[in-house]
């Protein structure tokens, strides 16, 4: 257990991010010209290609709160442990890997989200590692 931030802390710090990034992703959705945010920044207003880029994230984003929340057994959403412990870790470095991506972007604007991403991965470690969720 991390004395710092316990597991469900982390999980529900990492929830909060995950959704604020799920409406995000549906406001380029619907147009909003914050494409400069994401997706390389190339597009103000994202194309279609791309909308559906973010409804396919926000799908993805689902799955790792239903994870995160079931591995710190806050809900029952995910019941199978192996499941909730390897698809937390694969997350972590999923999220680690989005670190990268947007250290090394040629957007400005998308390198602003790497603090942002860099606690979220972190939220996800302490939950990875917490005792009270392993096999």
């Amino acid at each position: 257990m991390n004395r710092l931030i316990p597991s469900k802390t982390a999980a529900i710090i990492a929830t909060v991010m995950l959704l604020g990034y799920a409406v995000f992703q549906f406001c380029l959705i619907l147009g909003l010209p914050w494409g400069h945010y994401a997706w390389g920044g190339q597009n103000e207003i994202l194309p279609i290609a791309l909308r559906i880029g973010s409804a396919m994230s926000i799908l993805i984003y689902l799955l790792a709160i239903s994870l995160i929340l079931s591995r710190a057994r806050i809900i029952k959403a995910v019941k199978n442990k192996k499941i909730t412990y390897y698809g937390t870790w694969v997350f972590t470095i999923y999220f680690f890997v989005g670190i990268l991506m947007n250290a090394v972007s040629r957007s400005p604007a998308e390198r602003y989200n790497v603090p942002f991403i860099l606690v979220l991965t972190f939220m996800f470690l302490i939950v990875a590692k917490s005792e009270g969720a392993k096999l």
